[in-house]
Order: C-alpha cells, then sequence, then structure tokens
C-alpha cells in the first residue's frame, strides 16, 4: 500500500476534481469519517495512484467525472449526485 499521507491528498484532489465538498458531505452524514478513511485506504491499493497526480494536475474546470481506474470512483459518482458540490 502506498504512503497515507500521499493518498489523502490524492483522495482530498479527487474530491477538487469530482466537484465533491468533504466537510458538506460530512457534515450532512452523507459520509462518515470511517468511509473517508476507507476511501484513503482504497487509494493506497489503488493500481492508478501513480498516475492519478498527472490526472489531477489537468484537472482544473470544470467539475469531472473520476477516471474508470479509480477505485473509488462509484463513491465520488454517488457524492457528485447527492448535491454537496463545492
Amino acid at each position: 500500500m502506498g504512503d497515507t499521507r500521499t493518498h489523502l491528498w490524492l483522495t482530498t484532489g479527487m474530491a477538487r476534481a469530482v466537484g465533491v465538498d468533504m466537510p458538506a458531505a460530512m457534515h450532512e452524514g452523507l459520509l462518515s469519517q470511517s468511509d473517508y478513511a476507507g476511501m484513503v485506504t482504497s487509494c493506497r491499493k489503488c493500481g492508478f495512484a501513480a498516475e492519478c497526480k498527472a490526472w489531477l494536475d489537468r484537472q482544473w474546470g470544470d467539475p469531472v467525472a473520476a477516471p474508470e481506474q479509480c477505485e473509488n470512483r462509484n463513491m465520488w459518482n454517488w457524492l457528485a449526485r447527492s448535491g454537496v458540490q463545492r
């Protein structure tokens, strides 16, 4: 598994890229601390992690869908549809 801090930042970057407001999702009860920790752990196991930073570096416009390779893609899609956009 990858470095926790690195993947915490990748997870935060992915939230930005897909347009999800993570604090709002947690405040509204859509995402627990345990869920968030699980997303970071999934990121640490993801085979796309090496390319993820470069992908994130290119995402500075409107929100986009998480890449198909992302281990958290389904969660990002659900959160993006839940109304907690930034």
